[in-house]
């Protein structure tokens, strides 16, 4: 996070208890402007391979901060003569860089074939392969740490160099692996260890696919709107409504993918109004407009009644439907839960950043927009790796669980959903975070169980067991090693929760 968004959130904080020194916020405000205009930059240490998600046209829907580095490219430019992916395998693409290097990448159908994901080809050598060619060809650490300088197609001097040894000594020991692996040059070790490393990829991403089916998405008309869905699981199955937050989109993870179709669950999610492609219609009964379309999509696909599973602001609407629709909704799990504001003070055991943002929400609505527009336009220039930082600056565990290379199209798809028609969604779902709505739960006659990461720093624990207390049949539930990533980290247990539920209610 910026200094300059440190001093607006300590400005904030001193103005919550003394007005005179509301000016230093409003200073800090005006320095904002040269972030908010690209003039001032922040700094991103994680750098893993170039990932993109482009439409099937080439339109540009997200890209991390290396894929914006080597190739200059930004959120809605186009990449031209993408491949062919009819045939549904993946394909390689080269594109020049930002400094006319050439940059090789494969292409991945996505979401039945409406966008690409497009990554990196990296060098061979990732940790993983040199340990297992450490321990299938009887390497030492010292000879793996020159395979290492091998294959990323370094000399013996640079190997030297790197690890302190001499030249004489970097020669012996280049000669005693390339014996190892049977390799009569460097070049003839770097493509058996990139083939090694290639097969094993296949193999595994064969294995995940054959075992896991994928996302569908598919446009609807729910009560006279166009809206996205999302499909995953087991067609037929137990019906679930999943309601998104504003963070992880389906949250989709192979992990997920499979806990859903081993559970016979039917996972459908519509994306909100203002989040994709679905309109925005104004900030007006927003709730009720998402009630409808829920009601319109369960009559679409024959469902007289599901559970319904939330995550994070989709707890508000999850309540909402239960309450406008009882007949429809089985039970309510909430994972992550985000209870209604009711007093400031169930904010007093949250991070400062999260308490600011909290009050600036119901205090200054301008500048809590201001900042969220802040959010949305850093990452369009610096890409999406910067995300698990802005979000969860506040919250260690949270921040690397979102970063974790293996949710990269779980962010991709989220801020492709979060930044369309100006994040206006997602802005809205802000000022709904911080609404009191509790005057919904009493009317809730059905099963709800509150999930709640004790290593969250976004939600307050006493808040959600307040919740559960005044539910008529609230169920909380605390986790001690998990946080508000719970739909990214702990998916079996929330989908084994929603089976119990269906099971409970006779569903």
């Amino acid at each position: 996070m910026s200094q300059v968004y440190r001093n607006v959130i300590q400005a904030a904080a001193v103005a919550m208890t003394h007005d005179e020194r509301t000016p230093r916020l409003l200073e800090s405000l005006r320095k904002l402007d040269g972030y908010l205009i690209g003039k001032e930059p922040i700094q991103v240490q994680r750098e893993q391979p170039a990932t993109l998600r482009v439409s099937r046209g080439g339109r540009i829907l997200a890209l991390d901060e290396r894929a914006h580095s080597l190739l200059g490219m930004k959120v809605d430019d186009e990449i031209y003569d993408l491949p062919d992916l009819s045939h549904g395998a993946p394909a390689p693409i080269c594109l020049a860089g930002d400094e006319g290097q050439l940059i090789d990448l494969v292409a991945v159908a996505m979401n039945d074939r409406s966008e690409i994901a497009l990554y990196e080809v990296g060098p061979p050598g990732r940790e993983r392969t040199l340990s297992m060619l450490m321990g299938s060809f009887g390497l030492i650490p010292s000879e793996r740490d020159v395979l290492r300088g091998l294959l990323a197609g370094d000399g013996a001097e640079q190997i030297a160099q790197d690890y302190g040894r001499s030249v004489g000594t970097v020669r012996q020991q280049i000669k005693s692996v390339l014996a190892k692996l049977n390799a009569r040059s460097q070049g003839q070790a770097i493509s058996r260890a990139a083939a090694i490393e290639a097969t094993v990829d296949k193999v595994e991403l064969a294995q995940i696919e054959a075992s896991v089916p994928g996302v569908t998405r598919e446009r609807m008309t729910l009560a006279d709107v166009n809206v996205s869905v999302h499909r995953y699981g087991r067609r037929g199955g137990t019906p679930v409504l999943l309601l998104h937050g504003a963070l992880f989109g389906a949250a989709a993870t192979v992990q997920a993918r499979r806990a859903a179709d081993v559970m016979n669950l039917d996972i459908a999610m519509p994306e909100r109004p203002g989040y994709g492609a679905t309109a925005w219609t104004g900030p007006e009964q927003t709730a009720e407009r998402v009630c409808d379309h829920l009601d319109a999509l369960m009559n679409q696909l024959g469902w007289q009644k599901a559970v319904v599973l939330s995550h994070d602001i989709g707890t508000y609407f999850g309540f909402k439907f239960a309450t406008s629709f009882p007949d429809r909704v089985a039970g309510l799990v909430c994972a992550p839960t985000t209870p209604p504001m009711t007093t400031w003070s169930q904010t007093a055991d949250m991070p400062r950043k999260h308490r600011v943002n909290a009050w600036a929400a119901q205090q200054m609505p301008g500048l809590m927009d201001r900042i969220v527009r802040f959010g949305v336009s850093h990452i369009q220039r610096k890409g999406i790796g910067v995300t698990p930082d802005l979000v969860f600056s506040d919250s260690a565990f949270d921040r690397d669980a979102f970063a974790d290379r293996q949710q990269a199209d779980v962010l991709a798809d989220s801020f492709r959903m979060m930044a369309a028609q100006d994040a206006v969604g997602f802005r809205n779902d802000m000022r709904l975070t911080n609404f009191d709505w509790r005057d919904l739960l009493q009317r809730v006659n059905v099963p709800a169980t509150l999930f709640h990461g004790d290593r969250s720093g976004t939600v307050s624990a006493a808040a959600v067991a307040e919740m559960a207390r005044t539910l008529p049949h609230g169920q909380h539930v605390r986790l001690k090693d998990a946080g508000h990533t719970l739909p990214l980290t702990d998916p079996d247990m929330v989908f084994r929760e929603v089976f119990r539920v269906a099971v409970q209610t006779g569903l």
